[in-house]
């Protein structure tokens, strides 16, 4: 008796076969990226919060009584506003009671309101309505805006990275802009502990003009401290790079293959390694290296923006 029905089967075994030999081998699917040169930066981040960097005392031309106290503290101000009026009728008074009729003579010339001298932010009110000021105090204070800081606590760690002078970026949740810029100003020379860790307190100076009104007192800030860079770098993420035998390597894509290369860092940063290789740039770096199986492997690439 002929089995006619095997051959159909049979057919059926070997298209199997080749279905499954065919998805074998397709291409693995990858993310990749093509290099291009770009500013390098390895940055130090601390942890800080905006107070003011110079305070400024307003005083009375001479002693007088306070009439209206037209601010109070945390408030701010901007320059020639007024801060608080003068009552010259009770200041006559007393003056003459005291028989002082020179003050009461420079009075006349003495204006109607006591003004800020600056933008800035009220810190302290001595004023008080009805009562005497005298010129020898201030009766407000101010912190300049354009003299805020930024105060920072350091980790013992990141001492050795940091200098006087180097560059700043400053930011914060509650602040107008992404990033501000400034200098470090001034490492502390003594050390205390937060959190069971010995830090050392820094101050970050902002540029001239950086500062602005959503930078008030008392808000939280992070500051990175640049303290290298180079400007025309190679830098290759760290997710592209594999480790074996302690070498490290990536892959290329080149024509539809993966290509083994062998990585020679240059230095450490915070996006990836550098690497002095000219002739890399403008190549198909492979940013999903785990996905490869070995050198030569065919591959097929979604194409990624570098930053």
């Amino acid at each position: 008796m002929k089995k006619w029905w095997i051959l159909p089967i049979a057919i059926g075994v070997v298209v199997a076969a080749v279905s499954v030999n065919r998805a074998d081998t397709q291409p693995a699917s990858v993310r990749a990226t093509t290099l291009q040169t770009q500013r390098v930066e390895q940055t130090v981040s601390c942890n800080g919060v905006i107070e003011a960097g110079a305070i400024t005392g307003v005083f009375v031309q001479q002693t007088c009584i306070a009439g209206e106290v037209l601010v109070s503290e945390g408030q701010r101000v901007c320059a020639g506003e007024p801060l608080i009026t003068v009552d010259k009728e009770q200041t006559k008074q007393m003056q003459l009671g005291d028989d002082r009729l020179s003050e009461a003579l420079q009075l006349t010339v003495m204006g109607d309101t006591v003004t800020a001298p600056c933008d800035g932010i009220v810190l302290s009110v001595q004023a008080v309505a009805g009562t005497m000021v005298e010129s020898t105090a201030p009766c407000v204070t101010i912190a300049t805006i354009s003299d805020l800081q930024v105060r920072v606590l350091i980790r013992e760690k990141q001492l050795p990275s940091l200098e006087i002078g180097q560059s700043v970026r400053v930011s914060g949740a509650g602040f107008d802009k992404t990033t501000y810029h400034g200098r470090l100003h001034e490492i502390a020379g003594a050390a205390s502990s937060s959190s069971g860790e010995s830090v050392v307190e820094g101050v970050v100076r902002l540029d001239a003009g950086e500062a602005d009104a959503s930078m008030r007192i008392g808000l939280s800030a992070k500051a990175k401290v640049v303290v290298s860079s180079v400007d025309e770098g190679l830098l290759i993420p760290y997710e592209a790079i594999l480790q074996d035998d302690d070498q490290s390597y990536v892959y290329f894509e080149q024509d539809g293959r993966a290509l083994r290369q062998t990585l020679e860092p240059q230095g450490e940063f915070s996006g990836g390694v550098l690497v002095s290789r000219a002739e890399w740039v403008g190549r198909t770096l492979i940013l999903e290296p785990d996905k490869v199986s070995g050198d030569g492997e065919a591959v097929r690439v979604t194409r990624e923006e570098s930053e």
